[in-house]
């Protein structure tokens, strides 16, 4: 009996010895592992770490800067014009670059990276500054080649005015004519903006940077001018000269209808006169 309790004896100790040797091992290659990730976020960004909104997950600090320089490597500025022409200024055209703030080195000093568990599965966003910077010459020349200036492709906006006087006809409005001609000082203000902010695309249109029509085929004076001369031309006068009957109608008062600059309308009584005394 002695000899067989003794024997239960020596193998449960030897089991717990296992056991226990199982346990070690374990908790030691898990310490090792632990440690060994904790000493590589000492030099690299948390999982699920964003600064300035891209994903800087386990990046060193001048990994995590090339990630975030990719957005304006890539950059390019779309310029829709009119008659669906579209260009483009791209930032390598500009040296576009992102200088960054002197204390984007110390952001990893703010994790501990003994913390790596418990922040592993927490998104973490970190905003820090930067300033996008780019040559002046650079845009200046990009900003002058596009076909926007080219003189061969300008239409240069023309006031909408009242024709001349055509029998049959009368007096008709000709509407403006809107053209493409881009006011350059105002346009590259935009531009300059819109580089800075690394805004996809601008509309020449919507930012009003096009040369207009001064007059267009709805101003009131026009409107009015071309109501006047047609009150004109729909008199009829008849004079009777003994036996003879003369007509004053809008054949003889159009061409003696005058329109000034200003869309003023008068008539040149010396034509009339002239129908009158003969």
């Amino acid at each position: 009996m002695k000899k067989n309790e003794n024997r239960q004896n020596m193998r449960s100790q030897k089991r717990l010895k296992i056991i226990i040797g199982c346990v070690g091992i374990t908790l030691s290659i898990l310490l090792l592992g632990y440690f060994g990730v904790s000493q590589y976020y000492k030099s690299h960004f948390y999982s699920q770490t964003f600064i300035n909104g891209v994903d800087c997950s386990n990046l060193t600090v001048e990994q995590a800067k090339k990630r975030i320089n990719e957005e304006v490597d890539t950059y390019v500025l779309k310029v829709d014009e009119r008659n669906d022409v579209t260009e483009e200024i791209s930032g390598q055209q500009i040296g576009l670059k992102l200088v960054f703030d002197k204390n984007f080195e110390e952001l990893l000093d703010t994790q501990s990276p003994f913390m790596w568990v418990a922040n592993s599965w927490s998104k973490k966003e970190i905003e820090n500054p930067v300033q996008l910077i780019y040559d002046e010459s650079l845009l200046q020349k990009a900003y002058d080649e596009l076909f926007a200036f080219d003189e061969r492709y300008i239409t240069k906006p023309v006031d909408a005015y009242i024709t001349e006087y055509t029998e049959g006809v009368g007096f008709s409005i000709v509407p403006e004519v809107e053209g493409n001609e881009v006011m350059k000082d105002e346009l590259f203000v935009q531009v300059k903006e819109a580089v800075l902010n690394l805004t996809p695309s601008i509309s020449v249109d919507s930012l009003n940077c096009y040369k207009e029509p001064t007059v267009r085929s709805d101003d009131a004076k026009l409107v009015n001018a071309i109501e006047v001369t047609n009150k004109y031309m729909e008199t009829k006068l008849t004079y009777h000269f003994g036996d003879k009957t003369e007509v004053l109608d809008g054949t003889i008062i159009g061409p003696a209808i005058k329109i000034n600059e200003k869309f003023e309308v008068s008539i040149d009584k010396d034509k009339i006169k002239e129908f009158v005394d003969y």
